[in-house]
């Protein structure tokens, strides 16, 4: 028996708000984060990849190393360092000094990685 839905790699989310492909998305209370694969006005369902790795917003205070954890700031849509009331959801994937952009490797299901 084939027990499988899909890979994985996105899920299908109905949008409370506008949203243009490419920008970062909470999706429940657990923590996913995810990347619009489309734009997307109230109500439509939209793909959001939930892996993968993508250039995006970063805090322009912060300066990050590869490898370092992210937390995805829903409240100003943007990546950092700072752990209080954000979500752990990815790694620097290559250094970040001065930038407003960080290349980043989504990891959901973050508390299993860093406890």
């Amino acid at each position: 028996m084939n027990t499988r839905v899909q890979s994985g790699a996105t899920i299908d989310f109905t949008l409370a708000g506008t949203v243009a492909a490419g920008d970062g998305i909470l999706i429940g209370t657990a923590g996913i984060v995810g990347v619009c694969t489309t734009d997307g006005v109230s109500g439509d369902t939209i793909a959001v990849a939930v892996e993968g790795v993508y250039t995006m917003a970063m805090d322009v205070a912060d300066t990050v190393a590869q490898g370092e954890p992210l937390y995805w700031d829903d409240g100003n849509s943007r990546w950092t360092t700072v752990a209080a009331a954000s979500k752990f959801a990815g790694i620097c994937w290559e250094d970040a000094t001065t930038q407003t952009t960080v290349k980043v490797k989504l990891v959901n299901g973050g508390k299993d990685v860093l406890g």
